[in-house]
């Protein structure tokens, strides 16, 4: 056993930790952007022709040419305002409202097909059901899946500490009652 100190909001404030770092040098006054990134563009959320979103992102110069080249627009790679990432961000709207009219045009599956192919990173936005029954979770130790008789199978978020059981090997605890019998018996005189 031993204390275990996880607050949200040391993860929240981890996730912004590159933003912070302009913040609390002075150097810069990050605003609000949502799902993009204040860093590097395109950093967002865009809406697929079957109406699911993908989050794309370039962070670098490959990834901005696979994803023009994906997105069949390699004369992006021409433009003055889409240079590198500094004119990116100079010219986010611009940016953005060009990717969007082009993700619009197929599925979220064959975007996420083809930018991968070419090296670009995106993927689904996924609801909170669809992302916790990710096989991935589980290999990671974040999910764990117990049997019981009432309940059947279920399963739950796990919290895994260095020692701990592999999640497969956990089981549920006794039922209301059942070892008070025992408990009793123990305890008399």
């Amino acid at each position: 056993g031993g204390f275990l100190d996880c607050a949200l909001v040391d993860s929240a404030a981890t996730l912004t930790s590159l933003t912070a770092l302009l913040a609390l040098f002075g150097s810069d006054k990050p605003r609000r952007l949502g799902s993009e990134s204040y860093l590097v563009v395109p950093s967002a959320v865009f809406e697929t022709s079957d109406g699911e979103y993908l989050q794309v992102v370039a962070v670098n110069e490959r990834h901005w040419e696979a994803l023009c080249t994906a997105l069949e627009h390699p004369e992006w790679l021409d433009d003055s305002r889409f240079a590198d990432n500094a004119a990116r961000v100079a010219n986010r709207a611009l940016v953005n409202e060009r990717v969007r009219e082009a993700i619009a045009t197929r599925s979220a599956r064959e975007w996420i097909e083809r930018i991968t192919r070419e090296g670009g990173l995106c993927e689904c936005v996924r609801e909170i059901g669809e992302a916790w029954a990710d096989p991935l979770l589980g290999e990671r130790r974040l999910v764990g899946r117990l049997q019981d008789e009432t309940l059947g199978g279920f399963s739950f978020p796990l919290v895994s500490l260095a020692g701990t059981p592999d999640p497969g090997a956990l089981a549920l605890g006794p039922g209301l009652g059942e070892h008070t019998e025992d408990v009793v018996r123990e305890l008399a005189p």
